[in-house]
């Protein structure tokens, strides 16, 4: 899947909510994710130009559930902002950490 941004800053945060909701739009609960994100060895990954792989594991948690964990690839096509982006949740972070370093990328 190919994945491109779009940020936008709100000036009236209460008026586009309404809007949203005259659409049909329902926000969720909020979530809280904690990442930990892996590169390849001697690859810088802040570099808007960057077109190397890196890896993520997120832990997402919403309120009365359970954590899950999800391990996504991602790699820049044109910018930070586009990507080709893969991902699917693990049953098991600890594993999926394992296997990052065995393939040999970094924090």
């Amino acid at each position: 899947m190919r994945e491109i941004e779009i940020k936008v800053r709100l000036d009236d945060r209460a008026e586009i909510l309404a809007k949203l909701a005259t659409k049909g739009v329902k926000l969720s609960k909020p979530l809280t994710h904690h990442d930990v994100v892996y590169g390849e060895p001697g690859v810088a990954g802040d570099s808007g130009s960057n077109q190397a792989a890196w890896l993520r594991i997120r832990t997402e948690t919403a309120e009365g559930k359970k954590p899950r964990v999800l391990f996504t690839f991602k790699r820049s096509v044109s910018g930070q902002m586009d990507s080709i982006e893969h991902e699917t949740e693990v049953a098991d972070g600890e594993v999926i950490t394992a296997i990052i370093k065995e393939l040999g990328f970094e924090l």
